[in-house]
């Protein structure tokens, strides 16, 4: 299983700008069934082989930049396909990943459109990865049976 990204310094410097602004956080809570729908919604993207994962990445990027969309359904398809993209490259033997999965660049998504406008702290953050990674996991375990 993929281990949550620590965030670096894009996330510790929001998370502390907005400390000092007096910003009253709110925990992140998942919608269980965006959850399901996110992951679904991946999995039926590269069962049809169109595109793959640089459509999948275009799809992410897309969503990200729509002003109607749940940033929570983008985080959970972006984690979906980052999850899916490392073990794939496990699986085949091949080292490093996607610049657009990298930690760094992963990070910085999640940190700009979920966790900084919920004024999450960096643990608050990693927790919620961590956790989410283990919701993903095991969605994708039940479609892969």
């Amino acid at each position: 299983m993929m281990r949550t990204p620590t965030f670096l310094k894009a996330l510790l410097a929001g998370c502390l700008a907005l400390s000092c602004v007096s910003v009253q956080a709110e925990p992140v809570v998942d919608d269980e069934k965006l959850i399901d729908q996110a992951v679904q919604d991946f999995w039926q993207h590269m069962e049809k082989g169109e595109t793959g994962m640089s459509g999948a990445i275009v799809k992410i990027a897309d969503c990200y930049d729509s002003p109607s969309t749940n940033k929570l359904y983008c985080l959970y398809y972006d984690y979906t396909a980052r999850m899916v993209d490392a073990d794939v490259r496990r699986m085949l033997g091949i080292e490093g990943t996607l610049d657009f999965f990298s930690d760094d660049v992963f990070s910085e998504r999640a940190a700009k459109h979920v966790y900084l406008p919920n004024g999450s702290t960096l643990v608050e953050a990693n927790d919620h990865l961590e956790l989410l990674s283990y919701k993903i996991q095991d969605r994708l375990d039940k479609l892969v049976k």
